[in-house]
C-alpha cells in the first residue's frame, strides 16, 4: 500500500509516468492571454482516487489553492498515515493556464517535506478538469502522447530537446531507456501546439480531488 509520501511524491514529481520519462516546458502553457490564475480552484481540495487501481492509500490527503499577488496559486500538499505515525507536506507554485479548450496546471516545486527544492527552470504540465459533479480530474501524459510529443520536435513542428537516457540492459543486452523531453517552444507556438492536440497527449487520469469544507 500507498504512504502518503508516496501520494504526494507522485503528485509533485509526476512520477506515475511510465517509467522515468519527463516532458517539462519553458513556458507555462496557455498563458498567452495572461491567465495565471483559475479562481474555481481556490480553498482545499481532499484527494479521493489515485491513478493506479490497485494502490490503496493509508492515509489522508489535502491540497491547497492559496492565490498569489503575482498571479496564479501558491499550493500546499499534505498528507498524514491513518495511525498519525508519519506524515509529509510540500509546496508548490503553479499557473494555471487555457489553451483552446484545455486547461493547465504548471508547477514548480518549492518545498518537498520541509527542503527546499532546487530551481527549476521550466514547468511541469498537467491537464485539469472540474467536471460537472465539481470533482477536480488531472491527467498525465501518456505513453502514446509522450511519442506524438518527441515526434513532433524531431520533425520540427515543435520546438524542444529530445533526451534518452539507458536505464539498464537485460541479459540480451537490449536496453530500456526513458526520454526526457523539454518543450522550448515560445509562448504563443506552444499554446497553439496545445490547443490542437492536448487531448491526445494528455489522456490518462492521474489524480481526483473533492472539495473539501473544513469549516
Amino acid at each position: 500500500m500507498l504512504a502518503p509520501r508516496k501520494i504526494l511524491v507522485a503528485i509533485v514529481l509526476f512520477l506515475a509516468l511510465s517509467g522515468c520519462d519527463s516532458l517539462t516546458v519553458d513556458n507555462p502553457i496557455g498563458t498567452s492571454d495572461g491567465a495565471l490564475g483559475d479562481s474555481r480552484l481556490v480553498g482545499a481540495w481532499k484527494l479521493t482516487a489515485m491513478q493506479s487501481k490497485d494502490a490503496s492509500a493509508e492515509g489522508t490527503a489535502y491540497a491547497f489553492f492559496l492565490p498569489r499577488k503575482e498571479g496564479g496559486f501558491n499550493a500546499v500538499l499534505v498528507g498524514w498515515k491513518r495511525d498519525n505515525s508519519e506524515s509529509d507536506y510540500y509546496a508548490l507554485k503553479i499557473l494555471t493556464g487555457q489553451a483552446g479548450s484545455s486547461n493547465f496546471l504548471n508547477v514548480v516545486p518549492i518545498v518537498d517535506d520541509g527542503k527546499v527544492e532546487d530551481k527549476m527552470d521550466g514547468y511541469w504540465p498537467v491537464l485539469y478538469r472540474i467536471d460537472g459533479n465539481g470533482f477536480l480530474q488531472t491527467y498525465k501524459l501518456s505513453d502514446d502522447g509522450l511519442k506524438f510529443v518527441e515526434s513532433a520536435i524531431n520533425d520540427h513542428r515543435l520546438g524542444g530537446a529530445v533526451t534518452k537516457h539507458e536505464l539498464y540492459r537485460d541479459a540480451k543486452g537490449v536496453a530500456s531507456e526513458s526520454t526526457e523531453i523539454e518543450i522550448t517552444a515560445d509562448q504563443k507556438s506552444l499554446d497553439a501546439f496545445f490547443a490542437a492536440n492536448a487531448s491526445r497527449i494528455f489522456t490518462e487520469p492521474l489524480y481526483t480531488f473533492k472539495r473539501a469544507d473544513l469549516r
